[in-house]
């Protein structure tokens, strides 16, 4: 029986409790008369029973009266005994009935908390339900999509990828991947700051959206790196539109911070199935074909060739190879001595790297140089070309050579890293050579950094006492006014002038303006690329006074150049 019903017969059961408590007496007098009624009608019939044989049995009158005394007195016995018995069981039928309805009323009562517990645990367990829910939404949230823009990651974007890939297959489509790498990002965040970055990155996230089909998906690997699914591709030049129209969409100028900025996109094309057939291989083939895009300018598209794999290739090889040499020492210094050409004495060394390839030889810095300082391989090669030139130099110190300057070549990735002053300091003094009698190289190259970083490293270097020299001096990126405004104690122009002064006048004239221009700036010039008796006797013409190239020799190794040193000595 159900609570309802339990709950019915509890008020049925205090109903006739409490009318045979309220009315107990007026119900015991209305039966007792009742009783006390039959009980006379069956004493005067029995009376007159008694009388009728008294009389015709001619009893006397005594007799009589004794017969009626005696039924009158059983009567009232009678009536005493019933009164008695009936009370005594109607009061224990009223207890009985009222501890009955306790009894209901406590199980009521009981079962009626036993149901609010119930409910609330219902309630509880139902609200417990909604937050796992809510939970296990975020949860789903955070691990398919990213937290700053709200794309897909790269787990449901590999997900997709693979839905997408099955769904081409089955209808035998084209399938496209667009793997997106903002150009420039890295110098807006640096110089707006992380939040002005993350903003940037929420309006290309909504502008990619914006630019693709509602069946298509725009996913966010990391960083400024985005990756858009083209399906149901029927026309390969589809794809070419989707990909200028999202460099446009990219390319529309967005305010941050109340300042109006522009950034550009690199794309990368892959086509399903004809570049790759698999996940993995795809957003290789796409990353490498951006890269390129990248090399081509930047803010353009180029799609994938098999070209791209073989110079991935080719280059990973080359990355193994550069660290399997740096852990055998591979990497040497070679010296180049700079000339003093008034007196002819060695005024200078420059110590370059060299490496020495078990299968190809001597390899020259064009053909890692560039490797390394993508993948950040520079500084470990720059340490061991620094520790190698300091240590020899000392110990040619110590032999007697006189002082002169030994310059070592650093790359703005080097001069970039923390501490770098502190570094080259420590290395002088664990080899004891004067900070005076040394120098850092630097290419023109780098002034298209951050300059006003750089000249703050290059101001730490002076202080120390050690020299700046600024090398390939008017290759193409070179403004004037960097020789007021960064510390630079010599140049070193660059040799194209050297090699193409016997055929073009242009360049005798700049070579003059710029030995004249140093001269009244008080820097020193070096002329590089000097390589026969007719440049050095026209530039010392001229009125250039330090000269360095293959006319007196090539970069050598240590022996050969120690020679040459004391040779000069002598």
């Amino acid at each position: 029986m159900g609570l309802p019903g339990i709950q019915w017969l509890v008020r049925i059961w205090e109903g006739c409790v409490g009318f045979l408590y309220k009315y107990t007496l007026s119900i015991f007098i209305i039966l007792f008369a009742i009783i006390a009624y039959i009980l006379l009608l069956h004493v005067n019939a029995l009376q007159s029973r008694l009388i009728s044989v008294a009389v015709s049995s001619r009893a006397n009158m005594n007799t009589l009266l004794q017969i009626s005394r005696y039924t009158l007195h059983s009567t009232f016995v009678i009536l005493l005994i019933s009164f008695g018995i009936f009370l005594t069981i109607l009061v224990l039928v009223v207890r009985q009935l009222r501890k009955m309805v306790r009894q209901l009323r406590d199980y009521a009562d009981q079962t009626e908390r036993s149901n609010e517990k119930l409910r609330r645990e219902v309630e509880e367990r139902q609200r417990l339900a909604n937050e796992l829910i809510k939970t296990n939404r975020k949860q789903w949230k955070i691990a398919f999509f990213d937290t700053l823009t709200g794309l897909p990651n790269r787990q449901l974007f590999e997900d997709r990828i693979e839905k997408s890939i099955a769904h081409a297959k089955r209808a035998q489509q084209y399938l496209a991947l667009l793997y997106l790498d903002l150009d420039g990002f890295k110098t807006i965040n640096d110089t707006l700051g992380h939040g002005s970055g993350d903003l940037l990155l929420k309006e290309i996230a909504d502008r990619l959206k914006s630019g693709i089909r509602a069946m298509d998906t725009v996913a966010r690997l990391g960083g400024d790196e985005f990756i858009i699914i083209v399906t149901e591709v029927k026309r390969l030049d589809a794809i070419v539109r989707v990909a200028e129209k999202v460099l446009q969409k990219i390319a529309a100028p967005m305010i941050l911070k109340e300042i109006e900025v522009f950034v550009t996109a690199s794309i990368g094309i892959v086509v399903y199935p004809d570049d790759a057939t698999d996940i993995e291989s795809l957003v290789k083939n796409a990353d490498l074909a951006m890269y390129k895009a990248k090399e081509s300018g930047r803010n353009n598209y180029q799609f994938y060739d098999e070209k791209m794999l073989k110079y991935a290739e080719k280059h990973l090889a080359l990355i193994t190879e550069i660290n399997a040499a740096l852990n055998s020492d591979k990497f040497v210094a070679y010296y180049q001595p700079q000339i003093n050409v008034e007196d002819d004495s060695i005024m200078g060394l420059e110590a370059l790297a060299r490496w020495q390839h078990a299968k190809h030889g001597l390899v020259f810095p064009l053909e890692f140089i560039e490797v390394m300082e993508k993948n950040g391989l520079i500084g470990k090669v720059g340490d061991v070309i620094l520790e190698r030139a300091c240590e020899q130099y000392a110990q040619w110190r110590k032999n007697g050579l006189a002082p002169m300057t030994l310059s070592v070549n650093f790359s703005v990735w080097q001069l970039f890293q923390h501490h770098i002053v502190d570094h080259v300091g420590n290395i002088l003094a664990k080899y004891n050579v004067d900070p005076r009698e040394f120098a850092i190289e630097i290419k023109e190259s780098a002034l298209i950094k951050d300059i006003e970083k750089l000249r703050d490293v290059l101001v730490r270097f002076r202080k120390t006492g050690i020299r700046v020299i600024m090398d390939n001096f008017g290759a193409g990126y070179s403004s004037l006014t960097v020789l007021h405004t960064l510390p630079i104690d010599a140049i070193k122009i660059a040799n194209m002038f050297t090699q193409q002064m016997a055929h073009d006048k242009s360049c005798i004239t700049i070579m003059r303006s710029m030995i004249e221009l140093t001269k009244q700036l008080k820097i020193d010039l070096i002329v590089v690329g000097v390589e026969t008796v007719e440049q050095k006797d026209e530039l010392a013409r001229l009125g250039c006074k330090y000269m360095q190239g293959f006319y007196w020799c090539e970069p050598e190794p240590a022996e050969q150049c120690m020679k040459r040193l004391f040779k000069d000595k002598s």
